[in-house]
């Protein structure tokens, strides 16, 4: 809710504290029907007034000050005052008026909710990339593990072919040194 909705909203309650107040007791009855919070700027709190001369006399000095200290004894804030005269009740400039003071209130609530929506927005694009770099090193560290494995498995292969070749070898040694014996003896075998 707005400040300005917050206003609008004990705007009967402020209209009763004024009751009795001003030159002849009747700043009440200037207030009632041909005035209403159409916004606020700052601490500037602007009237609509639907009649000129409601407008006119609430500009005036004293009750200007009325208006004010009312506005701060109900609100409990210091309020200044603008007083506008406002377009016939239901023309479309009167229906421009309010929507765009109304806009404007609001753009600071539109603002705030486009960047909580951009935020959230962010943080779950981030929370997926931080879910894909996670996949990323998983596959990294799986992929390094594989391949000291097949180095191992290379390095053992290696070793078991020496170690064939080694054998193969000896074998040949000791069947070449039995031929030799044999021939040596002289059995052919």
């Amino acid at each position: 809710m707005t400040e300005l909705d917050s206003i609008r909203e004990r705007w009967s309650v402020f209209i009763d504290s004024c009751r009795g107040k001003g030159a002849a007791g009747t700043l009440d009855a200037l207030l009632k029907k041909a005035c209403e919070p159409i916004g606020l700027e700052g601490n500037t709190l602007i009237l609509g007034f639907s009649y000129d001369f409601h407008r006119s006399k609430i500009e005036e000095p004293q009750y200007r000050i009325l208006v004010q200290e009312q506005l701060k004894s109900t609100y409990g804030k210091t309020y200044n005052i603008r007083c506008v005269l406002l377009p016939h009740v239901n023309s479309p400039e009167q229906r421009i008026i309010k929507l765009s003071t109304e806009l404007t209130e609001s753009g600071n609530e539109l603002r705030q909710a486009l960047l909580a929506a951009i935020l959230d927005k962010f943080q779950s694009d981030k929370q997926q990339l931080d879910n894909l770099l996670d996949e990323v090193k998983k596959l990294q560290v799986e992929r390094i593990e594989r391949e000291t494995l097949i180095a191992g498995l290379r390095q053992e292969k290696m070793s078991l072919i020496a170690q064939w070749e080694h054998e193969v070898q000896e074998y040949k040694s000791k069947a070449l040194k039995q031929i030799v014996d044999n021939l040596e003896m002289g059995n052919p075998k």
